[in-house]
């Protein structure tokens, strides 16, 4: 069953967060705050899915609230209609270059509530959609390559500012090509599909996977020093060797990875850099025997 909707309604008198309610209690789930400040608090705890915000309140304006939420992480691709019976020019140009989507004007006309509503939250699903096709790989659904190079340049960025670990590995799913020379795409299709559902199951909240391109993927670990980054690069490997793949005739296609980790560097000018790291350890793992993790090895570490 899906979930409905969740609805933050912002508004400093008890009689306009009454009436809003009843408009749309019906349909979506209903949170509630009374300043601007409660309504941030209350919007980065519980990430609705809309806020209807009151303009006009003491202490914090809805403007106010506006901005800071729009310049937050958390809270920029919130749906916003502003509430107001300000029907100045300026007031709706200002909510509109501060970010709002919408207005509904006071005295509140029901039906219009509705209608309101309903169209931000279909224009809110539609932009869901269409990031959600335009980042994510369609066969497996993880990042597709283009948004995980994007992710690694942000990392790469954030290592640079704040000097924290980031761990990068790179994996590739050993004698992918056989599999499909033998048993046809489709096997295929399903052998990447079941490497990347262990690959969501093992990274935890906040890592980021995505497939490269054919047979290999990415892994971005931040706040990863290198032994976690090897550490979740083994427990990966482990559970692809446990991974098998039915076929006709009541075989399996037992699966395994190779892998090479590294780590992001302040000193590299670009996320391509760090690619090449931990595809050179990954070279090496599959140049080893596969079904393996090796870590980047500096030439003079290497000499030692």
């Amino acid at each position: 069953m899906t979930q409905a909707p969740r609805i933050l309604l912002v508004d400093d008198l008890p009689a306009n967060i009454y009436t809003l309610s009843r408009a749309l209690a019906e349909d979506y789930q209903i949170l509630i705050a009374t300043s601007g400040a409660d309504a941030l608090q209350t919007a980065e705890q519980q990430q609705p899915d809309l806020i209807l915000l009151d303009v006009m309140m003491p202490e914090m304006d809805g403007l106010e609230a506006l901005r800071r939420l729009r310049r937050s992480d958390w809270g920029r691709q919130i749906p916003v209609i502003l509430v107001t019976a300000d029907d100045r020019t300026q007031t709706q140009v200002d909510g509109l270059d501060l970010g709002a989507d919408d207005f509904i004007a006071k005295p509140v006309v029901v039906p219009v509530v509705q209608a309101r509503v309903r169209n931000v939250l279909e224009r809110q699903c539609l932009q869901r959609e269409l990031i959600r096709l335009a980042t994510q790989d369609a066969l497996t659904d993880l990042l597709n390559r283009r948004c995980f190079f994007d992710k690694g340049e942000e990392e790469l960025r954030r290592v640079g500012r704040y000097q924290h670990a980031c761990g990068l590995i790179m994996l590739d799913l050993d004698h992918f090509k056989a599999i499909n020379d033998q048993y046809g795409h489709a096997i295929g299709d399903l052998a990447l599909q079941a490497f990347s559902r262990i690959l969501t199951a093992i990274v935890r909240a906040g890592d980021l996977a995505g497939r490269i391109g054919g047979e290999e993927f990415g892994v971005l670990l931040p706040h990863t020093d290198e032994s976690g980054t090897r550490v979740l690069a083994e427990r990966i490997r482990l559970a692809v060797s446990r991974c098998a793949i039915p076929v006709e005739g009541g075989s399996n296609v037992v699966l395994t990875t190779s892998a090479g980790v590294t780590q992001l560097l302040a000193s590299d000018s670009r996320f391509e850099k760090a690619l090449q790291r931990a595809d050179a350890a990954l070279y090496n793992a599959k140049a080893e025997g596969r079904n393996r993790v090796r870590g980047f090895a500096e030439p003079e570490k290497l000499m030692e």
